[in-house]
């Protein structure tokens, strides 16, 4: 069987769209809820861990 997830969008910042709604801005990557990383391997959050 095979299993998929739904990927989720991280974006820099957020902006309106013409019709009000807000979309992601800036830099957007693709990642997959659960997981610390975008779909490219960059980490979402930069702060380490103590």
């Amino acid at each position: 069987m095979r299993v998929t997830s739904t990927a989720a969008v991280a974006a820099s910042r957020e902006v309106p769209g013409d019709d009000g709604v807000r979309r992601p801005g800036g830099e957007v990557h693709a990642w997959l809820p659960g997981r610390n990383q975008t779909l490219c391997g960059l980490p979402l959050s930069t702060n380490p861990r103590p």
